[in-house]
């Protein structure tokens, strides 16, 4: 931009303040002060968000009462300001504070950048190292899960083995008109209890 148009970036918002309004719109800044205190006070919320007190020191070195203005502060001031210039400059600062908000969002962004990466850098080894451990936990979980259903496996042909043998014992048996007791037989090949 070739002009300072006074737009400065305050607390992660683009600010101005009433002196570089008040003499880029070629009005007195008294004028520009009752102004925006008469916007305070329609809405101290809007006020209280828009427009902070501040100071400026003029040419004769007197602390006078000034204000810093968000966008939508310096919208509501100059949108009665009126005339072929007065839009020329609304534009030039409605450029400008888009201008700084950019350049605030890039700075907030890259903070928030390295932030994440100290952050990252601080806890990544102790979140590495737990992710490990809880790594190797779920696969001694599964291993185990693995075994058990593996040795379940393993008995359940057994059982099965045992039990087509008895059927096969019994069939011949009968065939063979041998009287069998089948409960008897099949508390026969049933595993004993220890005792």
């Amino acid at each position: 931009m070739d002009e300072d148009l006074g737009v400065i970036a305050k607390e992660e918002r683009a600010v101005v303040s009433s002196v570089d309004i008040a003499i880029n719109f070629e009005k007195k800044h008294k004028n520009v002060v009752r102004a925006i205190e008469n916007i305070m006070g329609y809405d101290k919320r809007f006020a209280g968000l828009n427009f902070e007190p501040s100071e400026y020191k003029d040419v004769s070195g007197r602390t006078l009462p000034a204000y810093l203005m968000t966008r939508d502060g310096f919208t509501l001031l100059v949108m009665g300001f009126t005339g072929e210039k007065a839009i020329e400059w609304k534009i030039k600062y409605i450029k400008a504070f888009n201008e700084m908000e950019r350049i605030i969002w890039e700075q907030t962004t890259a903070e928030m950048e390295r932030q994440y990466l100290r952050t990252m850098r601080r806890y990544a080894p102790e979140y590495i190292e737990q992710l490990e451990v809880n790594c190797k936990m779920a696969e001694k979980s599964a291993k185990t899960a693995m075994t058990t259903a593996s040795l379940a496996r393993k008995r359940e042909l057994v059982w099965k083995r045992r039990l087509d043998a008895a059927v096969e014992l019994i069939i011949s048996l009968q065939q063979e008109n041998v009287s069998i007791d089948i409960n008897r037989a099949l508390l026969e090949i049933s595993p004993k209890k220890k005792r």
